[in-house]
C-alpha cells in the first residue's frame, strides 16, 4: 500500500506536485515564430515510435528499478507500461508501447495549442488529475488561461564576440558567468598543445563550471524577486568573473560546499541540440523535474505529468533534494 502525508505529497509526487504543463506551450508559439515544417508533421515519427515501441535503455531500467514502489501502486497507473505481462519490470532490451500517448499525440498534432489548452483533450488532462493520487488544484481555466511570456535576450562581451543569453529562469545566466570567468585565461592553442596544457585547461574549465552553477540557486523569477535584476547584473559583471577566477587553484579541486551553492541531481531532463543545414541552431531542453515526475500516468491521456512545483520553496518545508526555505 502506498502511504505519504499529505506534506509530503505536495512536494514529490501526486497531483499537488504538477504544475500546468507548459511545454506544448512553448514549442507551438516557436513553431509560430520560426517553424518551416508543417505542426503535424513533427509528430509523425515520434507517434509511431509509441505505437511500435522503443526499447528500454540500460540507464531506464535502472530508473525503472529504482522507481519500483511508485510503478507497483495502481493509483500512479504506470504499471502498464512499465512492468512485462508476467509481473518482472521492464528491463534492457524490453519494449515500452505507448498506445494511449500515441493518440494525445495525434490531438496535438491535429489541432495544436487550442486541441491541448482548450478542447478536448484539456478536459481529459482534467479528468486524468482529479482521479490522482492527492487533491488536484488545476483547473480547466488554468488550461484555458495559460500563456507564454517571451523575455528579452542578455548579453555577454566576451573579447571582440558578444554571446546573447535568455534570461531567467534559464541557464542563460550561469552561462555567462562562466564565460567571464574563463576568458581571463585569454586561452590560446598552446593551452592544449601538450598534456600538462590540456589537463591544466580542462581543469579550468571544469573549475569555472563548479563555481558558476554554484550560483544557480540565487536565480529566480524576477516577477516575484525585486532583487533579481541587481542579481543578474553582479553574475554578469566581469569583475564578478575575475573575482571567482582568483578563487580557482590550479593545483586543488573543493567540495561542492566551497563553490557556494546548493546541488541536486536532476534525474527527469533532457536536452537535444539540432543544427540547420542553413547554419541555424536550435537548443531544447524538456523536463518532468525528477524520475517520472510526479509519478501520476493518466488513465486518459498516457501523460506522464511533471512535478515542478516541487521546485518551489514553501515556508518551513523540504524538497526532494533536502532544501527548503524556512520563514
Amino acid at each position: 500500500m502506498y502511504v505519504k502525508s499529505e506534506r509530503t505529497l505536495k512536494l514529490n509526487d501526486g497531483s499537488l506536485s504538477i504544475a500546468v504543463p507548459g511545454e506544448v506551450a512553448g514549442y507551438w508559439h516557436t513553431h509560430q515564430r520560426y517553424g518551416k515544417l508543417p505542426w503535424k508533421r513533427l509528430f509523425k515519427d515520434t507517434i509511431e515510435l509509441a505505437l511500435k515501441g522503443i526499447p528500454v535503455s540500460a540507464a531506464l531500467e535502472k530508473d525503472i528499478k529504482s522507481q519500483e514502489q511508485y510503478i507497483r501502486c495502481p493509483a500512479f497507473n504506470l504499471r502498464p507500461i512499465f512492468v512485462n505481462p508476467d509481473g518482472s519490470l521492464k528491463k534492457k532490451g524490453d519494449l515500452i508501447v505507448r498506445e494511449t500517448l500515441a493518440m494525445t499525440l495525434t490531438a496535438i498534432a491535429d489541432h495544436g495549442y487550442e486541441g491541448f489548452y482548450r478542447g478536448d483533450l484539456a478536459s481529459e488532462i482534467i479528468a486524468d488529475l482529479d482521479d490522482a493520487v492527492g487533491e488536484s488544484i488545476i483547473s480547466i481555466d488554468d488550461l484555458k488561461n495559460y500563456t507564454v511570456d517571451i523575455k528579452p535576450l542578455l548579453n555577454v562581451e566576451i573579447g571582440d564576440h558578444t554571446f546573447f543569453i535568455p534570461g531567467t529562469s534559464s541557464i542563460g545566466v550561469v552561462l555567462g558567468l562562466i564565460l567571464n570567468i574563463l576568458k581571463g585565461y585569454k586561452f590560446t592553442r598552446d593551452d592544449l598543445a601538450n598534456k600538462e596544457a590540456f589537463i591544466l585547461t580542462h581543469h579550468r574549465i571544469v573549475e569555472a563550471f563548479k563555481h558558476a552553477f554554484g550560483h544557480r540557486s540565487k536565480l529566480g523569477d524576477e516577477e516575484y524577486n525585486k532583487h533579481m535584476s541587481e542579481i543578474i547584473k553582479e553574475m554578469l559583471s566581469p569583475e564578478y568573473g575575475d573575482e571567482l577566477r582568483s578563487k580557482i587553484s590550479d593545483d586543488v579541486t573543493y567540495n561542492s560546499e566551497q563553490y557556494g551553492g546548493d546541488f541536486a541531481v536532476d534525474r527527469g531532463t533532457s536536452h537535444v541540440c539540432v543544427v540547420g543545414a542553413d547554419g541555424s541552431a536550435v537548443a531544447a531542453t524538456c523536463s518532468l523535474n525528477i524520475w517520472f515526475g510526479s509519478k501520476v500516468r493518466g488513465s486518459r491521456t498516457g501523460i506522464i505529468f511533471n512535478n515542478q512545483m516541487d521546485d518551489f520553496s514553501y515556508p518551513n518545508v523540504s524538497n526532494f533534494f533536502g532544501k527548503g526555505e524556512s520563514l
